[in-house]
């Protein structure tokens, strides 16, 4: 499962119900959906927690605009507003913080998610088969969106760019900075000289457009490049990829499918599910490493411990024109051992 995070020993804060409320003026403009007035949230407990309820993989990505600063850091303003401390934090900024929720419906129906912040930013998880769950989790997703934010002062790391990201809020309004390696997000400071928030959050979200899959132009994959998740051309080599693949019998006798295919973020869900109602993986395209020479290299977290600390395990894909070999390392692509082949459906 993908979902596996062991907590610390921590005093959780209340459980006591949140339910919808008028919008924040200057974040009107951030969502219409009300669909979290259709619920009540709740921080999940320790031994709900301890029981492996809060598992799976990502559902929705909370702001549609994820290479902004200021929506990372605006929303983990308005997750503290909302539930207070998060369960875990790390200052590696690819596993920030996590909240487990209990999201309850109208029909008293409990969906068990959470709140997270990993490679592609702030996201919502969960089980990603359930339907009850993913619309529980867009709800709260809306639901983030409507409250004032927190203050707070954050330092991270990206630590394979070696760059050290400050954010926070401050008398509402979201700062960042970054000093080192590459320009991850581009510094753009202190927001509190802003005259028009509102208008400044709406320009945010725009602020990249149609989702990093288009790319106005076609470029011709080079079979000698390697592809890495963020460049220009990633996603037009990831589409190569693109599909539904059935095997009948793997290393283990198990069979299943594999699905290559873009959600309604436009980003890629990358899943194994066998014909045993269980997965092998539940991954995203930022869980790939590279593609190089037909190959995709998916280096997917097992567990994720509260520490930051993972544990994962290595797949290779391999396309030919008509399938898919599967190769699984436990500890890195030098171990690699044949899993299947699957046809193309």
């Amino acid at each position: 499962m993908k979902k596996n995070v062991f907590l610390p020993a921590a005093v959780f804060l209340s459980v006591a119900c949140l339910s919808g409320c008028a919008k924040p003026s200057f974040l009107t403009k951030l969502t219409a959906d009300e669909s979290y007035l259709d619920y009540e949230f709740r921080r999940g407990t320790e031994e709900e927690a301890d029981a492996g309820k809060f598992m799976g993989g990502q559902i929705c990505h909370i702001n549609e605009n994820m290479l902004s600063s200021d929506l990372y850091a605006l929303t983990y303003g308005q997750l503290k507003t909302l539930f207070g401390e998060a369960d875990y934090e790390t200052e590696d900024l690819e596993n920030m913080y996590d909240y487990y929720v209990v999201a309850t419906d109208k029909d008293g129906n409990e969906s068990f998610i959470y709140a997270y912040c990993g490679p592609s930013g702030p996201a919502i998880g969960g089980d990603s088969l359930d339907e009850n769950s993913v619309k529980a989790a867009k709800a709260l997703a809306e639901k983030i969106k409507t409250m004032e934010p927190t203050d707070y002062d954050y330092t991270g790391y990206y630590y394979d760019f070696g760059l050290t990201v400050n954010m926070g809020v401050k008398d509402g309004k979201p700062y960042s900075s970054e000093s080192g390696g590459d320009d991850e997000f581009g510094d753009l400071g202190d927001l509190s000289d802003s005259e028009d928030y509102g208008d400044y959050l709406e320009d945010v979200m725009k602020e990249v457009g149609d989702d990093t899959t288009s790319s106005g132009s076609v470029s011709a994959i080079d079979p000698d490049h390697t592809y890495y998740f963020g460049d220009d051309d990633f996603y037009t080599a990831l589409d190569d990829f693109a599909g539904s693949y059935t095997y009948s019998s793997d290393a283990n006798g198990l069979s299943g499918k594999l699905t290559i295919s873009k959600n309604e973020d436009g980003y890629y869900n990358i899943d194994d599910n066998t014909d045993t109602n269980s997965y092998r993986f539940l991954s995203l395209d930022t869980d790939v490493e590279y593609i190089k020479d037909s190959k995709l290299y998916l280096k997917y977290p097992e567990t994720v411990y509260a520490d930051g600390h993972a544990v994962f395990t290595y797949y290779v894909i391999e396309k030919s024109d008509d399938c898919v070999l599967v190769y699984k390392g436990e500890n890195s692509y030098d171990d690699l051992q044949y899993l299947y082949k699957a046809y193309k459906d």
